[in-house]
């Protein structure tokens, strides 16, 4: 692992809150398994998760909103805290909460303002801790030049990017960027990724993208 790396898993292991970003191929991934591993053997209860199926498949986890039992965003915060504290139904996303020490939640960039400022209030009840998240270590990782979140007018979810929230900077005490590109076999095709992500398409990307052009086949 190179110093980022080996500096993130460190603030993990201290008990830091930390937010791991870094474009395609620079080993996010990576390291939050290390992380897992490490706060695992630790004896911590680790909870893993994602902002889309994707993502939880990646991690090998359930995504943030089953996690945390925001579901589709249809109840706001005083409603679902209500609901987790007395109906049946949300017994085991209650137990979530109640036992995780550490929650990890991947492309963070796909988690808006609403639902991040939601499951930290939902935490923070159900844990009856005045602390951010109810006192649970939160790593986070993402690109926020990946996309963005999902706007939802049927649940007033205006697809905001959680760090616009007036919490987020006080909630990760560590922001780590990683820009170490690990993926050395891959390095055209990321950087190919990562210039089309920022609106930044030089020349040799251009010819990237054309030689990988294909024509429609039909059957």
């Amino acid at each position: 692992m190179n110093k980022s790396q080996l500096f993130a898993v460190e603030k993990a292991v201290e008990g830091h809150n930390i937010i791991l970003l870094g474009q395609s191929g620079t080993g996010k991934s990576f390291v939050v398994k290390e992380i897992q591993k490490k706060l695992s053997g630790a004896g911590k209860n680790v909870s893993v998760t994602g902002t889309t199926g994707i993502a939880a498949l990646n991690v090998k986890g359930c995504t943030v909103h089953s996690w945390s039992g925001i579901g589709d965003g249809r109840y706001d915060s005083d409603e679902l805290c209500q609901k987790l504290l007395t109906d049946e139904h949300f017994v085991s996303y209650k137990q979530n909460i109640l036992k995780a020490d550490s929650l990890i939640i991947d492309e963070i960039s796909m988690l808006s303002l609403k639902h991040f400022e939601q499951i930290e209030y939902v935490c923070k009840t159900i844990k009856h801790k005045d602390l951010y998240f109810g006192g649970i270590q939160v790593i986070a990782s993402g690109d926020f030049f990946q996309l963005p979140p999902v706007p939802d007018p049927l649940t007033t979810d205006s697809g905001e990017y959680c760090f616009k929230s007036n919490i987020f900077a006080m909630v990760f005490g560590h922001k780590i960027v990683l820009d170490e590109v690990i993926r050395q076999d891959e390095l055209d095709f990321i950087k190919a990724i990562n210039d089309v992500s920022k609106g930044d398409i030089p020349e040799d990307t251009k010819n990237l993208i054309l030689r990988l052009q294909r024509p429609p086949s039909w059957r």
